[in-house]
């Protein structure tokens, strides 16, 4: 399977990488550096669920970037963080690994995430990563029929079908996740490519502020958008 990006920040280059796999199986998800040109870059891909790999600038193959997962763990999304500009090898750090110890306690997985995401994490399959103003944050969306749980104390908490949580990670917090009701004005748009944060007045069309848009492809890739701030989700216009 051959790849292509066309990067129009290059005077509309193509970026020509070598094929990824030898069968008709789709990539999950690939990742490039900062303004990839066809004479300098770094990319990043999910292969094939348990295995990342990379290839940059002039290498002649893809090569696996040796990550320790669960037996039952798959990779879901990936993110390439620009701090450091391009590094020649990258390198990948799992979210459970970046949390560290605080106080010399050690890190607890179970308490990644505030109550009563700690479940939801459970019950949502979809997930995409992000960074935005130096941010790390996890988008969560529930593809399948409301559900709802127990919570301690006798509440009860649920998600909708299409319902959508924001999460925003701080690494010196316990939970170090915890959901958002806004981007600051912002909304972040999820595809199968790195998602994109921008204003509104940025955007080419009209554009709704602190809002999820992503593209649901069990209804023939019709757009989609989920207004954060009352945690709502909007139908899309119909077409008759």
């Amino acid at each position: 399977m051959g790849i292509y990006l066309l990067n129009r920040l290059a005077g509309g280059r193509h970026v020509l990488l070598l094929p990824l796999r030898n069968d008709d199986r789709p990539v999950p998800k690939v990742v490039f550096a900062p303004n990839p040109t066809p004479d300098d870059y770094v990319v990043v891909a999910i292969c094939d669920l348990r295995r990342l790999v990379y290839t940059k600038t002039r290498d002649m193959k893809w090569m696996v970037l040796d990550v320790a997962i669960g037996e039952r763990d798959r990779f879901v999304d990936l993110t390439y963080d620009t701090k450091t500009g391009k590094r020649r090898r990258p390198v990948v750090e799992p979210l459970q690994q970046a949390d560290r110890a605080i106080d010399g306690l050690p890190f607890d997985p179970a308490a990644a995430y505030t109550p009563s995401y700690d479940t939801t994490s459970k019950f949502t399959s979809v997930k995409n990563v992000f960074f935005f103003g130096g941010d790390l944050y996890q988008v969560w969306r529930n593809t399948t029929s409301t559900v709802s749980w127990a919570t301690p104390g006798g509440g009860q908490f649920g998600m909708a079908k299409d319902e959508i949580v924001v999460l925003k990670y701080a690494p010196d917090r316990r939970p170090c996740w915890d959901a958002v009701k806004d981007l600051g004005g912002h909304s972040v748009f999820i595809g199968k490519n790195h998602p994109v944060v921008l204003r509104p007045e940025d955007a080419p069309a009209a554009v709704r502020a602190n809002c999820v848009y992503w593209i649901n492809e069990q209804l023939r890739n019709e757009p989609m958008v989920f207004d954060m701030e009352p945690q709502l989700f909007i139908p899309p216009p119909s077409k008759h």
